[in-house]
């Protein structure tokens, strides 16, 4: 979101995005991906780790789709919010889901490995936010973008 911020300033003037609008904006997503690793623990529990992660992943793809189509600042916070929440059980549930799925040899290298595809991930997004800043509404190829992917998995 922060490749996109810059835009949203400078393009979304009918938005009115002041300042603490715009740290609301980020930091939605932390926020709840706060809640959404505590929650996990129960929804793990009580649905099984599978699920929770199936549901991380549709929570991911609803986000996706709201901070595509946002017309408003509070809207995107919305969309933020929910995709943080959903980062917060998959962010919790991967490792453990890894860690109880394969043999013990296997645990450590695996947990790395899904460490590993999430910088990259992260690196890949900040370069493709990068490359549509200079589009009009370029943050929102960057939002069906994203959405692309989560459909995929």
């Amino acid at each position: 979101m922060s490749g996109a911020l810059v835009e949203l300033g400078d393009e979304k003037k009918d938005w009115d995005l002041t300042d603490w609008k715009k740290e609301l904006i980020v930091s939605s997503a932390i926020w709840a991906c706060a809640v959404g690793a505590a929650i996990s623990g129960v929804l793990n529990n009580f649905f099984g780790r599978k699920v929770t992660m199936m549901a991380g992943g549709s929570v991911l793809t609803v986000a996706s789709f709201i901070m595509a189509v946002a017309p408003n600042w509070g809207i995107l916070t919305l969309g933020r919010a929910l995709d943080g929440i959903a980062i917060g059980f998959v962010s919790m549930t991967g490792p453990l889901y890894i860690a109880e799925q394969v043999p013990s040899d296997w645990r450590g290298p695996l947990t790395v490995c899904n460490q590993l595809m999430i910088t990259i991930g992260i690196l890949c997004g900040s370069i493709i936010a990068g490359l549509f800043e200079p589009v009009t509404d370029g943050w929102r190829f960057v939002g069906w973008r994203s959405l692309y992917v989560r459909v995929c998995q």
